[in-house]
């Protein structure tokens, strides 16, 4: 690791807030980013995202936040939303297989 790297973690580590708040990454430099990368995949903070589902064709769209930590945090937390949307447009998506399979 860099001694910029460790030098950003190690401030990173001084300011964590106790509760969670929302923090502009883009405000942060390319250090302080690839840090924060490393203490959620390190387990020590968490980020959350939100992100949008949606499919052709299909009139619902649904939104989720999700929370990552660790190292296979973005599996595990992305692996309930995946199944919403498979619950939401297996049919639809049965439908497509069927009629590009009929259309070879």
């Amino acid at each position: 690791m860099h001694a910029d790297s460790a030098q950003a973690i190690q401030s990173l580590l001084r300011c964590i807030p106790d509760k969670w708040q929302h923090v502009d990454t883009d405000q942060l430099s390319v250090a302080e980013q690839q840090a924060i990368l490393r203490l959620v995949g390190a387990g020590l903070v968490e980020r959350r995202n939100t992100i949008r589902l949606d499919m052709a064709g299909q009139g619902e769209a649904f939104e989720a936040t999700i929370a990552v930590t660790g190292e296979a945090g973005l599996l595990q937390a992305i692996e309930p939303v995946l199944a919403e949307s498979w619950i939401r447009w297996s049919g639809a998506i049965e439908d497509w297989r069927h009629r590009a399979g009929a259309a070879r």
